[in-house]
């Protein structure tokens, strides 16, 4: 797949973009962020390296996300670390390790930084961002354009509804799924939230990614919103493990009668014999 990246610190109305593309041996694209650096052997460069090695040992063993902050008092490093919904344990940890081992290689001394990789997903800064959503963007598509953008844009836009409002409800805050563009082409979505907004939180920061296709990557036929807080994602390929089909609602089945009542007095029983029987047994 072919693709143009930009990023913006704005609305995309008010582009102001600087291009920060980094291909490394996994594919990496990062934010380089805060307008402070830190120096080397400082209080805040060992606290960020807590976390990370925090980050790295906790995220995979914890259903794959963890938020957290290394340091007892300033200057505190506010972190979080997820894994896609569709990824596994295996992956969700070597993505751990490639992101905590190349942050400071990939934005050398900064205070804040996001990264994102196919797999997970990495973020820190010096202020506490946790349960916020975060309006730095990065956005990517493809060179392509849909044979009919119009139809393509129509199909897109009611695939990204419907993943988002299964993903506000999914305990991974994740979706995926696909829809059918012109009999022939089939566009495949994903979308997810970090796990420490809330489901409103979370619904506003989809709105706000699915508004900006139409901006970043009108008519194409691939395109990525990535932000620190959510994004998305769609193809004319699958690229995601596809999530099961949501449990289907169990039938009310009608309760069994109660049994009747025997009208007979308690406590006496009677016996009833077949006497043809009972000559058939006696007489050999």
């Amino acid at each position: 797949m072919r693709l143009i990246v930009f990023t913006t610190l704005l609305p995309l109305s008010l582009l102001q973009f600087t291009l920060l593309l980094h291909i490394a041996e996994a594919e990496v694209y990062e934010l380089c962020l805060g307008s402070t650096n830190y120096t080397a052997g400082s209080r805040y460069e060992e606290n960020l390296n807590s976390l990370l090695q925090s980050l790295k040992a906790d995220v995979p063993i914890s259903r794959g996300f963890n938020a957290t902050a290394s340091g007892t008092s300033s200057p505190r490093v506010y972190g979080l670390a997820q894994c896609r919904g569709d990824t596994t344990t295996a992956k969700c940890r070597d993505c751990m390790y490639t992101s905590t081992t190349d942050a400071q290689q990939l934005c050398p001394n900064r205070k804040e930084a996001i990264f994102w990789y196919d797999d997970c997903l990495l973020r820190y800064s010096d202020s506490d961002f946790i349960g916020s959503i975060t309006q730095n963007r990065l956005y990517l598509w493809n060179i392509y354009n849909a044979t009919d953008p119009e139809s393509f844009n129509k199909e897109l836009a009611g695939l990204m509804r419907n993943l988002s409002s299964r993903a506000i409800s999914d305990a991974l805050l994740y979706a995926s799924g696909n829809t059918v563009y012109d009999n022939f082409v089939t566009i495949h979505g994903l979308l997810q939230c970090t796990r420490d907004l809330d489901a409103t939180e979370c619904r506003r920061c989809l709105e706000g990614a699915i508004g900006d296709i139409p901006s970043c990557c009108d008519g194409r036929v691939g395109g990525r919103v990535l932000g620190g807080s959510c994004f998305l994602r769609y193809e004319t390929y699958s690229f995601f493990t596809p999530s099961p089909p949501p449990p289907q609602a169990t039938p009310n089945l009608p309760l069994p009668p109660p049994p009747s009542e025997d009208p007979r007095p308690a406590g006496k029983k009677i016996l009833s014999v077949n006497m043809s029987l009972l000559d058939s047994l006696v007489i050999s």
